[in-house]
């Protein structure tokens, strides 16, 4: 599913809801019956994948941060590295994944910060991930990367949200909505999507950033 919406549409709220890092102000958000703000982030049995818009790395190695700072076999982190294409990567690290991510003589990119936030969120093959603008500082070769990712999930029949402002993920979407004032508006059926690579992505181009009415509604999307 591709959640789209301008900026200050409150994207990015939606999502923290949705993870159970925020708590919706009425109603409860539930996961496959259990609400969401009652399961636990650190574990990865939680079922939950959720990458924010903002990566943040806590001290530690790579290998941590993509573990979630949990018990993890070196298969499971590598798995989740490969999974978004950057085991390669970690590799070619001083360190390898021992790296450390504040270390200042090798200090992480933003780009590299977010393809770490991907993996963490995909370690454990959670049943439902949840992306904030997955694509947010990377190049052509980092999209690709995020998109074989968000493929790779739906094959494996993962339920996967992406909230975007852009079109980068509208063609492999089954359903898209769109934020506008508040509501979310769906645009097309799956067949409708399927006819075309962007679907009437025009659309969204003429709506306006949502008024803000109280300060979760104006958080940056």
């Amino acid at each position: 599913m591709c959640i789209a919406g301008p900026n200050r549409s409150g994207k990015s709220v939606l999502a923290r809801v949705l993870a159970g890092v925020a708590l919706p102000s009425a109603g409860t958000v539930r996961l496959g019956g259990l609400a969401v703000a009652s399961l636990s982030p650190n574990s990865p049995d939680c079922g939950i994948g959720y990458l924010p818009q903002t990566v943040d790395l806590l001290p530690g190695t790579v290998a941590e941060n993509i573990a979630r700072f949990g018990e993890a076999t070196r298969e499971q982190v590598e798995e989740a590295a490969r999974s978004v294409g950057i085991h390669e990567w970690i590799e070619s690290l001083p360190g390898g994944y021992e790296t450390e991510v504040a270390d200042p003589l090798f200090p992480m990119t933003g780009a590299s910060a977010r393809l770490i936030g991907l993996a963490r969120a995909a370690f454990g093959k959670p049943p439902l991930l949840i992306l904030d603008e997955p694509a947010s500082g990377l190049d052509e070769m980092g999209l690709k990367a995020v998109r074989d990712f968000v493929a790779a999930a739906k094959e494996r029949g993962a339920t996967t949200i992406v909230l975007t402002h852009t079109p980068a993920f509208v063609d492999m979407a089954d359903r898209t909505f769109v934020l506008k004032n508040g509501m979310a508006v769906e645009l097309q059926r799956p067949e409708q999507q399927a006819q075309q690579a962007s679907p009437n992505w025009s659309r969204l181009r003429g709506i306006g950033p949502a008024p803000v009415v109280a300060p979760a509604a104006g958080a940056a999307g």
